[in-house]
């Protein structure tokens, strides 16, 4: 399958859930901060105004490791990937906009966990690294850090 189409299909299942924004296949750079937040913004209904808000992911591979089964011609190896998929979410406290991002956590968690396979895959099931406030392009923000390793068996 190869590590370009695991992110892809990666990428295809958070896109699929409701109100997640935008979603990057890569870590994202821009030379300066309102540039870099165009790349996360989406405009949403905020108080009857459509407003511009933080609704952004970015997955990325962080760790790959190796092992070899079987020994000889017939041997094959595993891959596994470790994949973060990063979340920001504009906060605004007033709105409880913490338990709108828990429970789109939820919902990314929900669709990568639908199949214990990914393209042909075994995936172990997610788990989630980290949930914070982070200041994200000058705009404070929810932060998580969804992990997902794919287990790749390469002949």
């Amino acid at each position: 399958m190869g590590i370009k189409n695991i992110l892809q299909t990666i990428r295809d299942k958070v896109t699929e859930v409701d109100q997640v924004g935008s979603v990057h296949l890569y870590e994202r750079w821009a030379p300066n901060f309102e540039e870099y937040l165009n790349y996360f913004k989406c405009k949403v209904d905020v108080d009857g105004k459509e407003r511009d808000v933080i609704r952004g992911w970015i997955v990325t591979r962080t760790a790959m490791a190796q092992e070899w089964r079987g020994v000889g011609p017939g041997g094959a190896r595993t891959k596994a990937h470790v994949v973060v998929i990063k979340g920001f979410y504009s906060m605004r406290d007033m709105k409880r906009t913490e338990a709108e991002f828990q429970e789109l956590i939820e919902d990314v968690i929900d669709a990568l966990s639908a199949s214990k396979t990914l393209a042909g895959n075994w995936i172990e099931p997610p788990r989630v690294r980290a949930i914070q406030i982070r200041e994200f392009g000058g705009v404070l923000c929810h932060y998580c850090e969804i992990e997902v390793v794919v287990k790749e068996q390469k002949s």
